[in-house]
Order: C-alpha cells, then sequence, then structure tokens
C-alpha cells in the first residue's frame, strides 16, 4: 500500500493534486467558508502523517470523512473557486429559457448543471440509493479504514456524483423524511413563509406534521396542480359538468366516464362528493359511501391514469378525471376539449424541491447560496409566469401578488389557477397512517371494481 505522504503527493487523473491545492495560500480563496475547509483538511493530513489513522476514533474519522468529502468536491467542481450546483430534474420539466436567464443572473463562471429522471418515482428510487451507498462506504471504511480512507479519497477517485437539490413528488416526502433520505432546507425561512401566507390552501403533504408546527423545512414546492374534470365540449351541449356530483346526475354520461385507476384518487372523489376529506382514515365507516361508488363504477367507461386522452379525443368517453397539467397539454385543449375544477374542491398535487441527505453532509462546506437563489429565482413574478404558462402547472410565486397584478392569460385560466373558493376546499392526498386505513381502502375498491 501506497504511504500517506505518497497518497497526499500522488496527482487524481485529470485534476490538480491536492498537494497543489493545499500548497496555495489560504488568502488565494476568496471566500471564508471554502478557507475554513481547506484549513482543517490541512490539520487533518498533518495528523495523519503523525500518527496511524486507526488509532482514530469513530467519531473522530466520521468527521475527518467529512471534511475530505468536501475538500475533494471542492477540488472537482469549485477549483478557482467558482460556485456550482447539480439539481436533478423531471425531464422537460423546467424550460430551457429559464435555465438560460438563471445562468446570467449568477456570477461569472459558476457551474450550474442540471440532470433529468423520466419518472417521479426514479427520485425517490435514487435518494435511497445514494443513502445506502454513502453507509456501505462509511460501514467499508470503518472495517478497514486505512486502505478505503486514503486510496479512495486521497487517490483522486470521485465519489458518486448527488445533486444539491431534486424534484420529489408530495406523496414520497413522508418516506423520503421517515428513512432519512433527505434534509431540511435552509436559508428559505423568509421567501417561504410569506408565499405560503397567501395560498389560499394548506401547504400539507404529511399526515404526521401539521401545517404551522415548527419542525424543519423539508421541502418547498416547485411546481403544483389539481384534479381536474376533463370533458368533451362538443357531445355535451350548452351543459358542463361543475362538480363532481354530476357524474352521477348527468343522464348522458352513462358509460361515458373515464376514472383515475387509483383507490386514493377514486375513492377521495367519492368522499368529496359527500362532503368528507380525501384524507378519510377509514372510508368504510363513511355511511353510504360504498353504495354511492358502486353506482359510479356502473356508469363508468374504464379507469386510467395514463391514457385516458386518448379515449376521449376520439370520443369514446365524454368525461375523464385527470391532473390538470396533463389536460393542459392536451391538444385539443380549448377546442373540443374543456376542464373544470370542481366547485366543492379536489385534490392537489405539487412537485417540490428537497435536499439529498448525502449531497447535505458531505457538501455542507462547500454550500455556495446557489440552491437557495435557484428556488427563488423560480418564485419570482415573470419567471413564476413563464414557467406556469409553458409546463401547464402552476408556481408557487403566482401566489405573491395579488391575481389583478397577474398577466391576463394566468389570472383567467380557470385550470391552471382555479379562484381561491375552490382551492381553498382542496387538499393534498396524504399517505395513510395507519395498516388499518390501508386495508379498509385496498378491500373497498376491490369490492366497488368486481362490484
Amino acid at each position: 500500500m501506497l504511504g500517506i505522504t505518497a497518497l497526499v503527493n500522488r496527482k487524481p487523473a485529470g485534476s490538480k493534486s491536492l498537494q497543489a491545492i493545499y500548497a496555495r495560500p489560504l488568502s488565494a480563496f476568496r471566500s471564508s467558508r471554502v478557507r475554513h475547509i481547506l484549513k482543517q483538511s490541512r490539520n487533518l493530513t498533518k495528523a495523519l502523517l503523525e500518527r496511524d489513522l486507526r488509532n482514530l476514533k469513530r467519531r473522530n474519522f466520521l468527521q475527518s470523512l467529512a471534511i475530505f468529502s468536501a475538500a475533494t468536491a471542492l477540488s472537482g467542481c469549485q477549483q478557482g473557486n467558482r460556485e456550482a450546483i447539480d439539481i436533478q430534474v423531471l425531464k422537460k420539466s423546467v424550460p430551457a429559457a429559464l435555465i438560460s436567464e438563471f445562468r446570467k443572473e449568477v456570477r461569472r463562471g459558476s457551474l450550474v448543471q442540471f440532470d433529468t429522471v423520466s419518472q417521479r418515482q426514479e427520485s425517490f428510487d435514487l435518494l435511497q440509493k445514494w443513502q445506502r451507498n454513502a453507509l456501505d462506504r462509511v460501514v467499508n471504511s470503518e472495517a478497514e479504514p486505512s486502505r478505503w480512507f486514503l486510496t479512495d479519497l486521497l487517490s483522486g477517485r470521485q465519489p458518486e456524483r448527488v445533486p444539491h437539490l431534486c424534484q420529489l413528488g408530495h406523496y414520497w416526502l413522508d418516506r423520503a423524511i421517515a428513512l432519512k433520505t433527505i434534509a431540511p432546507l435552509s436559508h428559505l425561512d423568509v421567501s417561504w413563509p410569506e408565499i405560503a401566507a397567501k395560498t389560499p390552501f394548506r401547504w400539507q403533504y404529511r399526515p404526521t406534521a401539521e401545517p404551522n408546527s415548527p419542525e424543519p423545512l423539508w421541502a418547498v414546492p416547485y411546481t403544483w396542480g389539481t384534479t381536474a374534470i376533463a370533458y368533451r365540449a362538443d357531445r355535451l351541449g350548452d351543459w358542463r359538468p361543475q362538480d363532481w356530483q354530476d357524474l352521477w346526475e348527468h343522464p348522458d354520461l352513462e358509460g361515458r366516464i373515464i376514472l383515475p385507476d387509483s383507490p386514493r384518487e377514486t375513492i377521495g372523489l367519492a368522499l368529496k362528493s359527500l362532503g368528507e376529506s380525501y384524507n378519510t382514515p377509514r372510508p368504510d365507516r363513511v355511511s353510504g359511501l360504498r353504495a354511492h361508488l358502486e353506482a359510479l363504477q356502473k356508469r363508468t367507461l374504464t379507469y386510467s391514469s395514463t391514457s385516458y386522452q386518448q379515449s376521449l379525443v376520439l370520443g369514446d368517453a365524454w368525461v375523464a378525471i385527470g391532473t390538470s397539467q396533463d389536460i393542459a397539454k392536451m391538444p385539443e385543449f380549448g377546442r373540443t376539449v374543456g376542464a373544470v375544477v370542481p366547485r366543492s374542491g379536489t385534490a392537489l398535487w405539487a412537485d417540490l424541491w428537497v435536499q439529498p441527505r448525502v449531497s447535505a453532509e458531505a457538501m455542507a462546506a462547500a454550500q455556495t447560496g446557489l440552491t437557495q437563489r435557484w428556488i427563488e429565482f423560480c418564485w419570482q413574478q415573470n419567471i413564476a409566469e413563464t414557467l406556469s404558462a409553458v409546463s401547464g402547472a402552476a408556481s408557487p410565486g403566482l401566489f405573491r401578488v395579488d391575481r389583478a397584478e397577474l398577466a391576463p392569460g394566468i389570472r383567467e385560466a380557470g385550470l391552471l389557477l382555479p379562484d381561491d373558493a375552490r382551492l381553498a376546499k382542496s387538499e393534498f392526498i396524504q399517505p395513510l397512517a395507519s395498516a388499518e386505513s390501508i386495508d379498509a381502502y385496498a378491500q373497498l375498491w376491490e369490492a366497488v371494481r368486481s362490484s
């Protein structure tokens, strides 16, 4: 095995050696945070040269791991003291024009990189993967610390790249927190409460959290939307659906309805039509709910959450339930296809910004402020309006100003930005908090679908 001195002097492939970075005077780095981390790293290197790494206590070792991880990251992505941010997003969720505009706003030479995932589930899976890999590294380091720690970090071998921010569907937030795969966001304690206070609905994604609780800020929204009723305007004459109860009552909708292939969505809209909450913990105890669902089942053409648009376009279905964003992106929307957000309220959804815990721990010393700047950039009124118009999903930045101050195409778009009265009656579908609740929904769903 190479000695400690040799490893410190060894030059990583394609980058400056750590020795060269350590040789630069601290005054050469403009950031006090960078100077602090390099000073600690140099002190640790000196300590390693004076005693056996195996004698380090576990706590000191993990602290050293964080120091050297940050030093390695600084050597790879902050050469020349450049700020850097790596953001993972859902494919096509961030317009290219917004990325270009943000790059113009940040300091020249800053590194702004975007990676994409194809599905929301993939983001949640990657958070777990990054956390598992980080734990594996710690376990291996404790088993053979000198071989793993020095050869992996000081040799220039790059650790797995983890983004500073990533998008996560709101429904996965509770599990991500429970699995400890994300860390709280910081420096948004002024800008976010201002938006939340002006929002007509509650940003409550989790059953275990109160909306005004003092717990950490785990996530903030990038975009949000609703579950809406899409309809064939050319098949319904002068009549237009306005609320959930219309699905049961209008005679022409017999066999023309497509419902979501989701027990929480479909049972939830039936609960809402009876004046109950989407998050009712025991739907089996709601009087008349099963008969209500069975009556709707008899009027339903099929169940689909992903391909209802085609049946609607072909005319097989006259009404379909889907997300506001999916409906808004239909080429036929505004022509033969219309949509409405129910008057009694509906389900909300949101894509959130979260910080992977691995990124937060390994890069804590190298934080540049770009994460905060990016999030708040997306909330600026002009950016929020552009994002909402292009993506078909609303930005929370729209709530920063009075509705009258928004562009006409935004404030008059009832599907994108429903009136406050409808939004105030709407809610996020939260994960079920007990096994009894999960069983109750599953059994009711099976009973209705087989009726």
